[in-house]
This record gives structure tokens, sequence and C-alpha cells, in this order.
């Protein structure tokens, strides 16, 4: 298993496995193999730094590929057949905020910002202005939402901010039964 990075990397990619994503390795006879990561719209092709040769580097490559590869294969076994409904299981550590960007072709650049339960506050201000703003803070990041164009509200922004409203109540809701339910089934296991 690889060790932790000493050096961070300077980018980082994230693909997300799941309905239509896929593996496959496209043997060729006249040249190196190439193993086919699919993601929906974006593919990720490995091949060796010689399509003509295979060098020591490439063979403990591949190596090191399988051994992780299958290392994350048991990993996701295990965490699908955790739990009795097939459902899997949860993630073992603490909060944290992924950021991701998504860039296809020919359409503008995607940006990603999930809390996952590190938001440190979220408040509400009108600005004297007058420009309502929501602001969602993690120590990683910090999100706000405000007017079109930082102008005066208008019905777009009015539906929006019941968009949020709605959002926000249906998540509480949501947050509230399933503690419950968390906290009934462990007492029941008690």
């Amino acid at each position: 298993m690889m060790g932790r990075r000493t050096v961070r990397p300077s980018a980082v990619i994230s693909l997300n496995t799941g309905c239509g994503a896929s593996a496959k390795t496209m043997p060729y006879p006249a040249r190196t193999p190439v193993l086919a990561l699919d993601f929906g719209s974006t593919s990720v092709l490995l091949s060796t730094s010689d399509s003509d040769q295979v060098s020591p580097a490439d063979v403990e490559f591949a190596r090191q590929l399988a051994r992780e590869a299958a290392s994350f294969a048991r990993s996701v076994e295990r965490r699908f057949h955790g739990l009795a409904n097939g459902r899997g299981g949860l993630m073992a550590h603490g909060p944290y905020t992924h950021v991701s960007m998504s860039i296809d072709p020919g359409q503008r650049p995607r940006i990603g910002i999930s809390f996952y339960a590190s938001i440190t506050r979220a408040r509400a201000r009108v600005l004297e202005s007058g420009r309502p703003y929501l602001v969602l803070e993690s120590d990683e990041a910090d999100v706000t939402v405000s007017t079109i164009g930082a102008g005066p509200v208008t019905a777009q922004d009015l539906d929006i901010a019941r968009q949020i409203f709605n959002a926000a109540a249906r998540y509480l809701a949501d947050c509230e039964r399933l503690h419950a339910e968390h906290a009934q089934a462990c007492d029941s296991a008690a």
C-alpha cells in the first residue's frame, strides 16, 4: 500500500465511480497495452512510457497499480457488504470539505464545493446597500449566495431564496428523522 505523500501534488483529479463507470484493458498487437478508465464523459487512458517498449519502471508501476486496484476493490466490497441492507457503510473519518472542478470540452468549467459536516457557521445578513446574502463557512472554504449580479432583489432571486429555504427545511427534517432513528437503534442495541 502506498504511504502518505510528503509533497503535495500540484493538481488532483477526483473521478467518482458509479453507474456507467468502467475499466477496460485494450491489448494491441503492434503496441503496448492501454488501460481505459471511463467515467461518463471523462476517460483516463494509462499507457507505458514508450508505446513500442516496456521498461522495468513500467512493469513495477503496473504491479503497483494491480495491488492498489485489488486493495481498492476489497475495501469497496467490504463497505458494500458491511450492512444487512446492502447499502454500504458510513465513512469513519472526521468532517471535511471537498472541492472539485469538472472541465468538459465545449462547456464552461464547473466547480463543486461539498461540505461534509464541516460547516462551522451559517449566517444571513443584509448589507448597508440593502443586498441580502447567505454564507456557509467552514475552516477550508466559504460559500456566499446573494442576488444576481450583486444587484437589487429580483423575482428570480426570490424564487432561488424560496428553493434554498425549502431545501434547508427538508435537510433539517431528514437530519432530525435519521438522528432519531439512529438513537433509537442504539438504544435498542444496548
